[in-house]
């Protein structure tokens, strides 16, 4: 299998399996914009990880599912809401969690030498 075919078969795959970024996913159009798939990497590589993360993540969800499906719906109908959340809310949170995740790599590569 070439590895474009490759590339063609796991996105395939990921655009079959739910993924629950509901509010992202309506603000740049695809769950497998990069933007989504950075959120959904940290939470499932970094997040999830640990007992507090996975606590964290399972409050979080709890709460984020409750209104997402609805605020993502309401994006999805009204372009000037989509352009609102995707640039007053979206865009700065996954700009601070790109920071934040970059500078604990940073810390974490500083404490092992």
């Amino acid at each position: 299998m070439s590895t474009d075919e490759g590339a063609a078969g796991s996105e395939k795959k990921m655009l079959t399996q739910p993924y629950k970024c509901f509010i992202a996913t309506a603000a740049y159009g695809s769950p497998i914009a990069d933007e989504v798939m950075f959120l959904r990497r940290l939470r499932d590589d970094r997040l999830k990880q640990s007992r507090i993360g996975s606590l964290f993540v399972q409050v979080y969800e709890w709460i984020y599912y409750q209104f997402s499906p609805r605020v993502a719906s309401i994006m999805d109908r009204n372009r000037r809401f989509k352009i609102f959340m995707k640039i007053m809310i979206v865009k700065p949170i996954v700009r601070f969690l790109r920071v934040i995740s970059k500078s604990i790599h940073k810390i974490k590569r500083i404490i092992r030498k």
